[in-house]
């Protein structure tokens, strides 16, 4: 993207801010330093092997004291939602509004 904007004569972050994801390696190599949100990667590796070997009941499922559960239902996946923290990182391919 860089390369793109500075092959059409335009200048990052003077004539365009750009933002990146995932924050590379390469984020920091680029010219100028891209302006990247940082994942949590450890953390979402951890919660999805969490989420995955968990012996937990889902949320919602029958007490071990009710009725016997419907077998169809056993295999009925119940949706988690999770949200880990992400970091801004600022660099150098961004500006604030003009």
């Amino acid at each position: 993207m860089l390369q793109a904007i500075a092959e059409r004569g335009l200048r990052s972050p003077d004539d365009v801010s750009v933002t990146g994801f995932d924050d590379l390696p390469f984020a920091t190599w680029a010219t100028p330093p891209l302006t990247t949100v940082r994942q949590p990667l450890a953390a979402m590796a951890a919660t999805a092997f969490w989420m995955l070997t968990s012996g937990a009941p889902p949320p919602g499922a029958p007490s071990e004291s009710a009725a016997p559960p419907d077998p169809a239902a056993e295999r009925e996946v119940q949706p988690r939602h999770l949200e880990l923290e992400t970091t801004l990182v600022i660099r150098h391919s961004t500006a604030p509004p003009r």
